[in-house]
């Protein structure tokens, strides 16, 4: 975000390496303290200690992450 790169750990996930995408499901990141905030078209990810880790804008309904 804005240059910095700010960490939020994730476990218990699949790794795709050939995939085209790669998809973060919202349930993981709450269950491990992040918050998701949606709002005119828009996402912010949030860490446990609200700090900005990502942001997203949405397209076909599906956010797409910076």
């Amino acid at each position: 975000v804005n240059g910095k790169i700010i960490t939020h750990t994730l476990k218990d996930v699949l790794h795709a390496p050939n995939a085209i995408n790669s998809l973060l499901s919202a349930g993981r990141f709450d269950e491990t303290g992040g918050k998701i905030h949606f709002y005119a078209s828009k996402c912010e990810l949030r860490n446990s200690n609200g700090i900005l880790v990502g942001t997203g804008k949405k397209t076909n309904r599906l956010y797409l992450l910076n």
